[in-house]
């Protein structure tokens, strides 16, 4: 099974060697362009101050709550010594405002990993925690790849869903629920990696898995739906609605789900599709009285045109078109932006919208949960590459008469050792002040990572 380090598996560890490929090549270093004048503020370095205990290296969205102005992320390592997981198992956060309402108050909220299980008959905590999402009432639900029931999935576990509920008082602390572990057994999934979408309506979570029915290492994966439980019960319902075959019909989904107003799910997988290239696939799974039905909307074939394991989930623009990235594909391998425009009855073939390339100033290898829209269409993500530091930028798509426009907003490694962050992995959220806000892997002050507010 793979490791917290692998979670964008097929994706970072070729692009490190992507990354070093690039700088070697660069026999003059660019010149900082104007995307740095854009005000990047690093909110928290990571293992800056108590070291170990805090977390480092933040590979999950940061999820900001509009009304407290709260910021909560997670860390996929770190957190104090942690059974069954070498370098700790990853804490939960949250930055609170400071008097002049800018989130930089740290306080961990949650250490995972602490308790391991009784003989495999009793889940242990999750291990290598990715990104939040909030309910109306402040509750907080996410994923662990790693960690929960150890008996059918090596050494690693089998995965995690959990709620961390807000403390009652100001003196309380925040407490965690197990809602699934999962088994490693048939009829159960393995390796969930992104975080789970609610039905805001019934408070149903979907979420998936990366491994299938009963197996650790497929490549296939599922779709399943958490159902909360009903008063005088305390156990979600658990249920999966779609297995993925690993070939055709696409495998091992990373990125997140997005759900319509109708209840459909979209959604991406990091393999299959494409018979000779296993480069994934997006698809929409609708649900009638004979089950979940799944709906390719695109598979993967990379190439010039066309991207490569798709590293996000699907967004919505005010029209009903998906919008997506790929890690990887075009004509240099460095990832894409693509749409798959919204039809009557339905959606057209995919096109892409932007190609990164080699030494493209918006940088290269987008990943995240989603890409970042705002009222008018614009697109905002996150290159884990590329740019004019070769750190990674934080990036923006303009559409004007047809045609798409990249630009780099910032690029990351710009400051004196990294100090404003490398290497961002997760993506970027924004608010409604057009502010943009996100992680990175590499860099800061403690050199494990930063989270990071881009004002426009």
């Amino acid at each position: 099974m793979r490791s917290v380090a692998d979670i964008r598996a097929r994706v970072t560890n070729r692009l490190f060697g992507a990354i070093a490929g690039l700088i070697a090549a660069a026999l003059v270093a660019l010149a900082p362009s104007a995307a740095s004048a854009q005000k990047l503020t690093v909110l928290h370095s990571f293992d800056e101050t108590n070291a170990f205990d805090n977390g480092f290296e933040p590979q999950g969205a940061v999820l900001l709550n509009p009304t407290t102005g709260t910021l909560f992320a997670t860390a996929s390592l770190g957190g104090g010594q942690c059974t069954g997981g070498d370098g700790g198992c990853g804490v939960a956060l949250e930055l609170k405002p400071n008097g002049d309402n800018v989130p930089t108050v740290f306080e961990r909220i949650h250490v995972f990993g602490l308790t391991f299980g009784d003989g495999g008959k009793v889940p242990g905590d999750g291990r290598g925690p990715a990104s939040l999402v909030a309910d109306g009432k402040g509750n907080l639900y996410g994923t662990t790849p790693r960690g929960g029931f150890y008996q059918y999935c090596e050494e690693d576990g089998c995965g995690t869903v959990y709620m961390l509920t807000p403390p009652a008082t100001k003196a309380g602390k925040w407490s965690e629920k197990l809602i699934h572990a999962f088994t490693g057994l048939p009829h159960d999934g393995v390796t969930p990696e992104a975080a789970p979408v609610r039905d805001a309506k019934s408070g149903v979570l979907y979420g998936t898995t990366c491994n299938g029915d009963g197996n650790i290492n497929d490549y296939t994966g599922e779709v399943f739906s958490l159902t909360p439980p009903v008063k005088g019960q305390t156990e979600w319902g658990f249920a999966v609605l779609y297995t993925f075959d690993g070939a055709a019909h696409g495998g091992c989904p990373t990125a997140p789900l997005t759900m319509d107003k109708a209840g459909n799910l979209y959604g991406t997988t990091s393999v299959g599709g494409d018979k000779t290239c296993s480069c994934g696939i997006a698809f929409e799974l609708s649900q009638s009285s004979k089950g979940w039905t799944q709906t390719i909307l695109h598979k993967f074939v990379a190439g010039s045109h066309d991207g490569e394991t798709p590293s996000t989930g699907l967004v919505f623009d005010t029209h009903g078109n998906l919008y997506g990235a790929t890690s990887q594909g075009g004509p240099n391998g460095a990832g894409t932006v693509f749409e798959i425009p919204a039809k009557s009855g339905g959606f057209a073939s995919e096109k892409p919208l932007h190609i990164f390339v080699t030494f493209d100033p918006a940088g290269g290898h987008p990943l995240g949960d989603r890409l970042a829209i705002d009222a008018a269409g614009n697109l905002y993500g996150a290159s884990f590459g590329g740019g004019s530091q070769r750190g990674g930028t934080v990036f923006e798509l303009t559409e004007k008469s047809g045609k798409w426009f990249a630009k780099p907003l910032y690029n990351f490694c710009s400051k004196s050792n990294c100090a404003d962050g490398e290497f961002p992995s997760a993506g970027v959220i924004r608010d409604g002040s057009g502010n943009l806000y996100g992680t990175t892997l590499d860099g800061g002050k403690g050199g494990n990572g930063t989270v990071f507010m881009l004002t426009p």
